[in-house]
């Protein structure tokens, strides 16, 4: 353990600092506090940005801000010819108007 100061005449010493347990004044290392300085302040989040996992108190989180992703857009596309009937007619100009602007939508 480490070695504490006194912080009064009737101190109690603990892993994170000492305490004058008559006028119940501590002094406490680091990030700790309480009446025994066994309080870790800090993040108490997991999902924060500063999650402490050691933290036992909360003294404030700080979280990432969102970002929005625009939307994945797929088309799917069939195309039914029926082929019978443009060569019966001669229509291959047609055909290859028709599956042109198809490929081009």
């Amino acid at each position: 353990g480490a070695a504490w100061a006194a912080v009064g005449s009737n101190s109690s010493y603990y892993a994170n600092g000492a305490c004058d347990t008559s006028t119940g004044t501590c002094t406490c290392n680091g990030d700790y506090t309480g009446s025994d300085c066994s309080f870790k302040l800090g993040c108490t989040d997991p999902l924060a940005t500063n999650y402490d996992p050691d933290a036992s108190q909360n003294s404030g989180c700080t979280y990432a801000s969102a970002t929005v992703m625009p939307p994945t857009i797929t088309f799917n596309m069939t195309l039914a010819v029926d082929y019978d009937s443009f060569l019966e007619n001669a229509n291959r100009t047609a055909l290859l108007e028709i599956l042109a602007n198809a490929i081009t939508l």
